[in-house]
């Protein structure tokens, strides 16, 4: 049972007419920024990742008006600060005060993923591992998580690359897990950015079993990392699916065709072993 990468903060902002800058931060994600001063703010968003981060900034205002330089759900570049939007005072004579909510998703608006895309089977050529629950499985494939895959497999498997990408999200610092929603928080993974914009998302890896950095791109097929129980996990597995974000507060995930000892096949059925192909 993988966690969403998705994340959600909370800021809440009230001040007066004075100088103030204030940084409220994800930690290794992002940062919202906000510089206030002579009854105006500006509002900096910063993406510490090297993934697009789609961001939503919901805004409530009293006797103050928003400049938008960029839409209140948009798409900030990996490795990037951008001053997203102004605030100013209606009337200088009246109180005024302003808040806001930010929500985050890791990805870009508006990919559309590649359907007719064959991925790999994501272990090594020849190895067969049996599925233990694939598309709308009952135990946690549904919502955003409703087209992934579990294959069990005993740890320090090696884990290949379905599709060619380059890395943007890897975090391999965990060795906790358990079949308890308290590990949700604990699972190691690799996300890799496709060419359609699409992440695919590899979880449950061992301690210290990534194989790659962020930044690096790979190809199909390569060792990326080494298969665990890390995270919200009853059993040594890995978990695998493909998504992108539809906002900053939602993504979707996408049904993928694997190619397989039996041929292409559009929707993996669980309890079958299938062994990888080229």
């Amino acid at each position: 049972m993988n966690k969403s990468i998705g994340f959600f903060i909370l800021l809440i902002a009230f001040y007066g007419g004075h100088c103030l800058a204030k940084q409220t931060c994800s930690t290794g994600i992002m940062c919202v920024e906000t510089v206030q001063a002579n009854k105006q703010v500006k509002v900096w968003v910063q993406n510490k990742t090297y993934a697009p981060l789609t961001v939503y900034l919901k805004f409530t205002l009293t006797n103050v008006i928003i400049e938008q330089l960029q839409p209140l759900n948009s798409t900030y570049q990996g490795n990037s600060k951008t001053l997203a939007f102004r605030l100013k005072v209606k009337d200088s004579k009246k109180k005024w005060r302003w808040s806001y909510k930010y929500y985050y998703q890791r990805g870009a608006l508006n990919i559309q993923h590649d359907n007719d895309h064959v991925y790999r089977l994501p272990f090594a050529t020849n190895a067969a591992f049996r599925l233990t629950q694939g598309f709308n499985g009952r135990s946690s494939h549904y919502a955003d998580n409703q087209y992934g895959v579990d294959f069990s497999m005993p740890q320090g498997t090696l884990i290949h690359a379905a599709r060619q990408g380059t890395v943007v999200g890897v975090k391999q610092d965990s060795n906790k897990g358990g079949a308890n929603k308290k590990f949700r928080n604990d699972g190691n993974y690799i996300a890799i950015r496709h060419a359609d914009g699409s992440l695919g998302e590899y979880f449950h890896l061992k301690y210290q079993g990534a194989l790659v950095k962020h930044g690096q791109f790979v190809k199909r097929g390569q060792a990326i990392a080494l298969s665990g129980n890390t995270g919200w996990s009853s059993n040594p597995h890995l978990h695998f699916s493909v998504h992108s974000a539809i906002s900053g507060q939602k993504r979707v995930s996408h049904p993928v065709k694997f190619a397989t000892d039996y041929g292409v096949i559009n929707a993996l059925k669980a309890g079958k072993t299938y062994r990888a192909t080229k």
